[in-house]
């Protein structure tokens, strides 16, 4: 690849996919080789070196006049959802099921917290489960949540007139059915594993058990 070339969606470790200059008109510019590795310009202005053995697309991201749009009238931002938020006092980036690094050859075991009944669990008793286990497991272990709460609840006012609509959401919820599995957890030992669970059991409103998968 020459010198100068414009590229997009840049892997940073081999075989991870891509993670650079991946938004709208988004591109990166190719201005150095050597030995191993590349040096690139980022569309922020910074310049990072990169193994020769990752792989890129050649050319911009299109849609490059996103960020020019005119919205129109007062109001279009809000259709777009673009400041939706749910208030649900819940960390969406800890519900995110990220992908285990997989080393070849090995087996690693899982152990899991699994529903026994169904409920509603609400954000608040999902992000106190994962942060029982958090704090108790010991370096090196991970945590995966396998719940998210995307169930609004409305709790409408005593004094409110018939079809005058719900209301805004009070709290959300995850919909829970028996058998569902609400945390694994990996890395750790199987005494660890347990203790953890168990305290993280204790925060659910249902009987639940601990299960060894993998």
């Amino acid at each position: 690849m020459p010198l100068g070339t414009a590229i997009h969606n840049i892997e940073i470790t081999l075989g991870k996919g891509g993670q650079l200059a991946r938004a709208a008109g988004a591109v990166a510019k190719l201005i150095a080789k050597e030995g191993k590795s590349a040096t690139l310009k980022l569309p922020s202005g910074e310049v990072r070196l990169i193994s020769k053995n990752c792989s890129a697309t050649v050319g911009q991201v299109g849609n490059v006049g996103v960020n020019q749009k005119s919205l129109g009238r007062a109001g279009s931002k809000c259709w777009l959802a673009a400041n939706a938020s749910h208030n649900m006092g819940f960390n969406e980036a800890d519900s995110v099921i990220s992908k285990a690094e997989v080393n070849e050859g090995t087996s690693v075991k899982k152990y899991a917290l699994q529903a026994l009944e169904p409920t509603w669990i609400t954000s608040r008793q999902i992000e106190a489960g994962r942060r029982a286990m958090t704090r108790y497991a010991r370096r090196g272990g991970k945590i995966w949540v396998r719940i998210f709460p995307d169930k609004p609840v409305t709790v409408r006012p005593t004094e409110t007139r018939m079809g005058s609509g719900k209301g805004s959401p009070e709290y959300w919820v995850s919909v829970v059915k028996p058998g569902r599995i609400l945390y694994e957890m990996g890395g750790v030992s199987e005494i660890v594993a347990r203790e953890a669970i168990e305290i993280a059991a204790s925060k659910m409103p249902i009987r639940t058990q601990f299960i060894i998968a993998g």
